[in-house]
């Protein structure tokens, strides 16, 4: 299993907008989604469970905390997010 999961339950993001990184909205994974509040929340959901994460932002990296520690990933140009062994896309479903 993913090592981020394992550590940190896991957890994604991001879309970038007017060249400043921005987290809001759903981003989806292989199995797994996080839901980005916009203000320094995101929601980490997985086979039914939701857990609450904090994150900031530092240019185009991210780092996201939890009771076991923080992750650090990248946000991509085309607003895609790396964080560990996971990949996220923005949710454009309305």
């Amino acid at each position: 299993m993913k090592k981020f999961i394992i550590v940190l339950l896991t957890v994604g993001l991001v879309a970038c907008g007017a060249g400043k990184p921005e987290l809001e909205g759903k981003y989806i994974g292989k199995d797994d989604t996080l839901d980005f509040k916009g203000n320094g929340k995101v929601y980490y959901i997985k086979s039914g469970l939701t857990k609450e994460f904090t994150y900031t932002l530092e240019g185009d990296k991210v780092k996201v905390t939890g009771a076991r520690g923080t992750a650090e990933g990248t946000i991509n140009k085309d607003g895609s997010v790396d964080l560990d062994d996971s990949h996220y896309v923005k949710d454009t479903a309305k």
